[in-house]
Order: C-alpha cells, then structure tokens, then sequence
C-alpha cells in the first residue's frame, strides 16, 4: 500500500476536526504517509455529523479523511495523556487545527510535545494564528477567514453586496498551505535533525489567496472592486451566453491578439481602433463588449462556439456543473476522482490531492474508517499494549 510513495515511513498524527486539518492530513496520506486519526469515543471527529448521509455515514467527512488510521483517545485523563506522549514518540508529524491555546490547555501543545520528541514536525491551523496577532483567542472557521481576509468584499457583482465563496475555500487553503509549510519543515530536519513547529493563520491564507489585491490597493489607493465573472484588468473575460441559454461558457482574453480574433468573428474590426485597442481599454468598455459578444455567441450552441474558440486557441471552457465535471473525460484520464467501495455505503466518488509524481505515486485510496477501527493495530501492534491493558484503558474511558 506504501511501497514507492514518497513519503513512506512517515507518521502522522492527525489531531484535527471539521476541514482544514484533516486536509493537510488527507493531502500527506495521499503521498504515502501513515495516518494515525485521534476521534472522540462515541461522537468522532464533529464533521461525522455533517450531511449528507447513507446508512448514518456522512459523505462530507468522507470526503477529507480517506487512507487515516481511526483511533480513539480522551487526553483529557491522565492515563489518556501518557498514551498520546507514547503516541508521539512514534510520530514525525503533529497535526492540529483547534483554537489557539486550546492544544497548552490539554498538556498537547507544541513546547510540551517537542520536549518529549524533538525532531516532531508540528502544524497548527487556526483563525488568527498561534501569536503576533491581537486576536489570537478569538475562534475562526471558513466563512469569518473570508469576512476577515478580505474575500467576501470581493467576491460578487459590482453592483452588489460582496457574497462568500460557496465552498471551504479558505479552509481548503489553510490545509493546503500547512502540508506545503509541514513538508519545507521535514526538508529542514533532514539537514538539521531537528523538528519545528509551521504556524498558519487561515485569515493570513485568506489575504493571500486574494490574487494581487493588496498591490492593487497599495497601487491604486483603492480597493480592488468586484466584477462578478469578470476580470479586474481584462475586457471580453466572463461567462457568455449560447443557444442553451445565459452564461453557459466562459471565456478569457488576456491580450491584444485574441481580442482581435474574437473582434473579426463578431464583426467588429472597428473597434480594435478605440474601445477594444488594448487591456485597458476593453476593461473600460466592458458592458458595450459583452453585449456584442452575446449577440454573436446566443446564436450558436455551446459546443458550437466552444469549437470554433479552440480553433482559434482563445481560452475558452464550458460552465460545467459537478455532475458534468463527474462524466468529463478530463477528470477521468488525469485521475481527479477515485471510486472507493464502503460495507456501508457502497461506491463513492472522491477528488484525489490535484497533483502528480512521475516517479512516485499516490498510495491506492481507501475508505475513511470507523470510529476507532484502528486502536488494535496502533495500541497493540506500534505500543505493544497487552490485551489486559487495552481493556483496562476501555473501561477507564481513555480509549
């Protein structure tokens, strides 16, 4: 299963709930890592709880906890404390994505744990980071990210009020930006032999997802506004309609030569004289051009004008639904989305991490596991605890 990945041998210990963490973490196991999955007995992680569901199973926490190994541990009891330091010393990798101080209250926090394990690698997510912030005890999810790092004010249509981005967007790359930190980290450790702790704030990952906004202020004294499908430098770059209806395609002209294409297929060379000459100036007169390009595009089907765009080499692609991205064949030559088989649930579709090795790669996928499917195999067969003592541990409710 973890033969010619690349990160085979290493182990992780996911501490994390909800989106973000268990990101970084799905990322890691996707490159061969181990994964050892702490859950509340009884409840597990808070996004089993979340729709939708087959026979009590939640496809959304399915979606981010593939490949982990399940265990319950309560660290809150001291017995249960001991056994996560016995945890991680076998680790090289900590996880976590709770509020800041929330970790220093169970005795689990970085300067606690790299006193026990030196060379541990330790990534926190949380809204505002682990310090140099005032507002590092205030709690943070995906949405107050956006509110606060500027996206929402973005996001939308001019003439309206700013609207989040419908999914964990800032969660997704908070996670992704801790797996890139977690991984410069174990780089560092080969070198140095010793551990660090990789702090990000999702607010931090939030304002710098926002493309060249803060240029664009510090440029221009202004706020970068809203232009819906549009582009803040780029005329003729939007959704456009067809024969199938409103905004059914988009297209991007980012320069002067493919705007002259789509001037003479719309019959309108004139204007690459004045109101179409350059970026500029298309960004300016962007309603004029977009009514000359829908009345051209609504007259063709979709597949229609997309092919006559290829042929020319205009980015151009269609507005695809899910479903649509599901059947694609795209997204099935390049891998995108794996089927896996659960007891429960039967197949499901996952996206796999949007990246590929030449050499070394993905482990083969498998279903997020029960709660606490893997206590045997982690307590057992990597602590070596007796069959007595796990049921000792059981009755004590520490695992």
């Amino acid at each position: 299963m973890y033969e010619n990945t690349c990160l085979k041998g290493l182990r992780v210990l996911d501490v994390t709930k909800y989106l973000a963490g268990p990101t970084t973490c799905q990322i890691l196991s996707d490159m061969g890592a181990e994964v050892w999955k702490i859950e509340r007995i009884g409840t597990g992680d808070d996004g089993r709880a979340f729709a939708p569901f087959i026979d009590g199973e939640s496809g959304w926490y399915h979606a981010f906890n593939r490949n982990k190994h399940s265990i319950t541990l309560n660290y809150t009891k001291p017995e249960g404390l001991e056994l996560f330091y016995e945890l991680v010393k076998e680790c090289d990798v900590l996880i976590e994505n709770s509020a800041a101080g929330v970790m220093q209250k169970y005795k689990i926090d970085y300067d606690t744990v790299v006193k026990i394990n030196p060379s541990i690698v330790y990534g926190s997510i949380s809204g505002y980071g682990q310090k140099d912030s005032p507002y590092v005890n205030y709690p943070a999810l995906d949405g107050c990210a956006q509110a606060f790092g500027g996206l929402i004010s973005m996001n939308g249509q001019q003439d309206q009020p700013g609207g989040k981005v419908g999914p964990g967007a800032v969660d997704e790359i908070a996670g992704y930006m801790c797996a890139i930190g977690v991984l410069g980290a174990l780089v560092e450790r080969g070198i140095s032999g010793k551990g660090q702790h990789v702090d990000v704030a999702m607010a931090d990952a939030c304002l710098n997802f926002n493309e060249n906004a803060v240029t664009y202020a510090s440029f221009t004294g202004e706020n970068m506004p809203r232009c819906g499908n549009g582009h803040i430098a780029l005329g003729m770059t939007g959704c456009y309609d067809t024969l199938e209806g409103k905004s059914t395609f988009y297209m991007n002209i980012p320069s002067d030569k493919f705007a002259y294409q789509m001037l003479d297929i719309i019959g309108h060379p004139e204007l690459k004289e004045n109101k179409a000459k350059d970026n500029a100036s298309r960004r300016e007169n962007w309603k004029l051009l977009d009514e000359l390009i829908n009345e051209y595009t609504s007259q063709f089907s979709r597949d229609e004008i997309i092919a006559k765009l290829r042929e020319m080499r205009v980015p151009c692609a269609p507005v695809n639904t899910i479903m649509d991205c599901m059947a694609d064949e795209h997204f099935k030559q390049r891998g995108s989305i794996a089927e896996l088989t659960h007891p429960r649930i039967g197949k499901y579709a996952v996206t796999m991490t949007p990246f590929k090795f030449s050499r070394t790669p993905f482990r083969e996928p498998v279903p997020a596991e029960d709660i606490g499917q893997s206590n045997a195999l982690v307590y057992q067969g990597v602590l070596k605890k007796t069959d007595a003592e796990l049921e000792s541990l059981k009755a004590q409710g520490v695992i």
